[in-house]
């Protein structure tokens, strides 16, 4: 790579070369870190698998109706089934016949053992 005339000096600034920023990049990797801790505090105690499978059939069944998908879980909030819909986005909008109620659970425990 060559470099513009005025920057081949070592001691020549080049003003045409951006300069990275490692606050930009560690702000972003915070942001993310405090997100994920919003959301799992969203969520709530944590769910069980008889509620974790309410979710996920009353979900396929009322898709985003959080309305309806929180009454068929029960003990949870408005709220706290859309955080977990936010949580495991990319999971559940996959088709049904690529996903089950087994694997959401699984999902949650690895979540939940990895918070703590």
């Amino acid at each position: 790579m060559v470099l513009p005339r005025k920057c081949r000096s070592v001691n020549n600034r080049c003003s045409s070369i951006p300069k990275l920023s490692l606050t930009k990049a560690g702000d972003g990797a915070q942001r993310s870190i405090s997100r994920r801790r919003n959301l799992a505090d969203k969520l709530g105690p944590k769910w069980t698998v008889k509620e974790l499978t309410r979710y996920y059939n009353s979900y396929y069944k009322n898709g985003k109706d959080w309305e309806k998908v929180a009454d068929a879980v029960r003990n949870r909030s408005l709220e706290m089934v859309e955080a977990l819909y936010t949580m495991n986005r990319a999971y559940l909008s996959l088709p049904r016949v690529a996903t089950s109620a087994a694997a959401l659970i699984s999902m949650m425990a690895d979540h939940y053992r990895n918070s703590a």
